[in-house]
C-alpha cells in the first residue's frame, strides 16, 4: 500500500535483461577463454582461497598445543610445536604473498584487456571523434 502512494509499481521489480545483456558483454571481454594460460591463473586464483582458512585454523588449535606442551615440560614437545608453528606461519605468508601478487596480476591483465578492446572499439581510425559528433550515443569521454 505504502508502495502505490509513493508511485512505485510493483511489476517493475524484477530482472533487467539489459543489465544482464551488458553484463554478459563486459565479462565476455574481460575474462580470458578457458583453455589459456589467464584462464588458469585465474583458477588458481579462486583454488587460492582455500588453503589460507586452513592455515588459520591451524594458528587457532596450535597455540592450545604449544601451552600443553609448556605446562607439561616437555621440551622436545615443545620445540616441536614451536617449529610446526613457525613452519605454518611461514606457509600462510607465502600463500598469503602469492595471493596478492596473482590478484594484482590478473587485475593488470584485466585491463590491459579491457584497454585493447576500447582502442579498438573507439579510438582505433577516429571512432571516438565520429561518436562524439555524429551521435548521441556517448555522454561524456569517459
Amino acid at each position: 500500500r505504502a508502495e502505490r502512494e509513493l508511485g512505485v509499481d510493483y511489476h517493475q521489480y524484477g530482472f533487467d535483461m539489459q543489465f544482464l545483456r551488458r553484463c554478459r558483454r563486459i565479462y565476455r571481454v574481460a575474462l580470458p577463454p578457458l583453455m589459456t594460460g589467464e584462464a588458469a591463473l585465474i583458477m588458481l586464483l579462486l583454488f587460492m582461497i582455500f588453503p589460507p582458512m586452513i592455515t588459520q585454523f591451524l594458528f587457532a588449535i596450535l597455540p592450545g598445543w604449544t601451552m600443553k606442551t609448556l605446562v607439561s615440560r616437555n621440551l622436545p614437545g615443545f620445540l616441536y610445536t614451536l617449529c610446526i608453528t613457525s613452519a605454518v606461519a611461514g606457509l600462510d605468508c607465502i600463500m598469503g604473498g602469492l595471493n596478492f601478487f596473482l590478484s594484482l596480476y590478473i587485475s593488470v591483465r584485466l585491463r590491459r584487456r579491457l584497454t585493447y578492446y576500447l582502442h579498438g572499439h573507439y579510438l582505433s581510425y577516429k571512432k571516438f571523434y565520429y561518436h562524439m559528433t555524429q551521435t548521441q550515443q556517448l555522454d561524456n569521454p569517459d
